[in-house]
């Protein structure tokens, strides 16, 4: 049996033996055995080259920081810090079923929504990652009823960092995309005080950085700094973001879809009314999660 079974096993698998074992247990002479193995091969992976080649090649998000931030040190830090609390909050949504993180925790956020379990943690994971960065000086956060002002001269920047920790969290339950979105000003106030409310409390062309992650099918973080858009994906194997794609809109208007929360109709201003309703009939499909 022993000696069957060496004969039919593919050359690939069998053990690698010396000349006289080879022709003792497989009952063949060594030229004959050399033969049988030269003529079977192992199969290659299919793909694997190419996968491997553009994980070598590809552009990651922090090599991208560090060469668009022109120098900037302190902005770097900031994107660092943003991408880890994006990883870490991907870890949690992604256990949330087997860790019992779904439903709410029984307490409203400071616009009077119901908050989830994720909400909070996914909050307590943004608000220490821009702490910890030391180049943040005032947070404000979708859950937090004040701005987080923070007053050690040491540990502060010249940022401040508007932010959802985690937008859309009522689908997190139907297992439907969720994502992070945030802004970030540059303080105009003495460095040498504590940053106020003002220092925020500006017009969105005064925003030197923003940009959104969205966890689902794949973890994406879309970024700019006011120079282009660019998207990476997350590749969970290395704990990287990998650059996939600057994003622009198509020349001829792309897709004919419109979005949007119709169950809000009647609060709308009339140019909105009729501008969808012109959607409607000149051919636009309707594409909106209401989870």
């Amino acid at each position: 049996l022993k000696r069957f079974w060496f004969r039919r096993r593919p050359a690939a698998l069998r053990p690698q033996l010396g000349p006289a074992a080879s022709g003792a247990i497989g009952g063949r002479a060594p030229a004959t055995r050399a033969m049988a193995s030269t003529s079977m091969h192992a199969p290659k992976p299919v793909g694997f080259g190419k996968m491997l080649t553009n994980r070598m090649d590809a552009l990651t998000l922090t090599q991208f920081i560090v060469e668009d931030t022109t120098g900037d040190q302190q902005l770097a830090l900031l994107m660092n810090a943003v991408q880890h609390a994006c990883k870490v909050c991907a870890n949690a949504i992604k256990k949330a079923g087997t860790c019992d993180l779904y439903g709410l925790a029984d307490v409203q956020n400071a616009t009077g929504d119901d908050v989830k379990k994720l909400d909070i943690i996914a909050n307590t994971i943004w608000v220490d990652c821009l702490k910890q960065c030391g180049v943040c000086c005032l947070l404000v956060s979708e859950e937090e009823e004040k701005p987080i002002i923070i007053t050690d001269k040491d540990k502060r920047g010249p940022f401040c960092v508007a932010f959802d920790p985690l937008d859309g969290s009522s689908n997190v339950d139907c297992n439907v995309s969720v994502g992070s979105i945030f802004s970030v000003y540059r303080r105009k106030s003495p460095d040498d005080k504590a940053a106020t409310v003002d220092d925020i409390l500006r017009p969105g062309l005064e925003c030197i950085a923003a940009g959104y992650s969205m966890f689902g099918a794949a973890t994406e973080l879309v970024i700019t700094y006011g120079k282009g858009v660019y998207r990476f994906a997350l590749d969970n194997s290395i704990g990287e973001f990998l650059y996939v794609e600057q994003m622009k809109l198509p020349q001829d208007g792309g897709k004919k879809i419109y979005s949007c929360n119709e169950g809000n109709l009647h609060s709308w201003d009339e140019p909105i009314k009729e501008f969808v309703k012109e959607c409607k009939n000149t051919g636009y499909a309707a594409r909106y999660v209401g989870s």
